[in-house]
């Protein structure tokens, strides 16, 4: 169970904390916020960022990981830039050609604040010539190409992976290994058109796990079922397929399902308790059980979990197969002159 933790908003209290296995602190950015459109440090200079309720936090933080819990900081948001009609914001533009920069900042926040990974949030495009022509009208042609964005998602990734593997060798980090993450919307994981899905693929090995945004674009598995469309145009389930089959190596546990609470009323795609519940409990029967150990829910935003009650239910129904990928399972099916065996974990 994996909450995001708005940085601007309340801090948590320990009673909505409670069933949280990881919290992710959103945003690192490179921008000073502003009515309208935030002003974009042109260097992408990314700032030591607070843990909530606009401060910085050491000794929540501390007292998350001390109760087992992983911390990770979300570098990105939609105030760096979204690929929606009407967003204004395009501060991702002057981070392209500065991975490395970018990551060594990064590295170094989670080294001083005692994090446990990072989590990329890019909801900008990537691929206007293509899948994504009229959007992100506000990008700079200076220095908005589709290459430099798709550079960027790439080299982001291998270089956070390589850095943090450099920071856990010199400073003994024991908690298995820093995680790397991405949080990409929905509309930005088709197999066949996507390039964002292809990087991600090719990354795989780099990433401890994905998140994909069920809601706001092109999914509505809370009013759909997660196996059908309707309102969505696309199901949830068949793309849940192919990010745990094509995108990883028949690795449901890699793909945690993306929900949201309350922030979402303008798309229609706000799920309350009960629907994420049996969202996550109809996953588990799709394709003859194949997704029953998936990766389990993150959720947009804890500041909406009022009392862990959401958390809460939706936790109940996840820890029913928590850890079941620590333990390989064979099942075998019979045939006329063989048997097929496929082994999970």
């Amino acid at each position: 169970m994996i909450a995001y933790v708005g940085n601007w908003q309340t801090c948590p209290s320990d009673a909505q904390v409670d069933s949280y296995s990881h919290i992710v602190i959103a945003f690192a950015v490179s921008y000073t916020w502003s009515p309208g459109k935030n002003v974009c440090d042109t260097t992408c200079n990314v700032s030591a960022p607070p843990t909530c309720g606009n401060t910085v936090r050491q000794d929540l933080i501390d007292k998350w990981r001390a109760a087992g819990k992983k911390v990770i900081l979300s570098f990105g948001g939609a105030g760096m830039g979204g690929s929606w009609s009407g967003d204004q914001n395009n501060c991702w533009d002057y981070c392209f050609g500065k991975e490395s920069t970018i990551a060594d900042q990064l590295v170094a926040i989670i080294d001083d604040q005692n994090l446990d990974g990072i989590d990329l949030d890019y909801e900008y495009c990537y691929d206007v010539a293509g899948k994504q022509s009229g959007r992100c009208a506000q990008r700079s042609d200076l220095y908005y190409s589709d290459d430099a964005a798709q550079n960027f998602l790439d080299v982001m990734t291998a270089s956070l992976r390589t850095k943090l593997d450099d920071l856990q060798a010199s400073n003994g980090y024991s908690r298995g290994r820093y995680e790397v993450t991405h949080a990409p919307m929905d509309s930005d994981l088709y197999p066949s058109s996507s390039a964002y899905f292809q990087i991600l693929k090719e990354r795989r090995a780099d990433l401890d796990f994905l998140m994909p945004q069920f809601y706001n674009g092109v999914t509505r598995p809370h009013i759909d079922g997660v196996g059908s469309s309707g309102a969505g145009s696309q199901s949830a389930g068949a793309m849940f397929a192919s990010l745990a089959n094509d995108m990883f190596d028949a690795e449901p546990n890699k793909v945690v399902f993306g929900f949201c609470i309350q922030d979402c009323s303008g798309t229609g795609s706000n799920a309350n308790a009960g629907q994420a519940v049996t969202v996550m409990s109809d996953l588990k029967t799709i394709d003859s059980g194949e997704f029953e150990c998936h990766g389990g829910a993150f959720f947009w935003v804890a500041d909406d979990d009022i009392g862990g009650a959401w958390s809460d239910a939706v936790v109940a129904e996840v820890s029913q197969t928590a850890g079941c990928s620590t333990t390989a399972v064979t099942t075998c099916e019979c045939h006329q002159f063989f048997f097929v065996c496929k082994v999970f974990g």
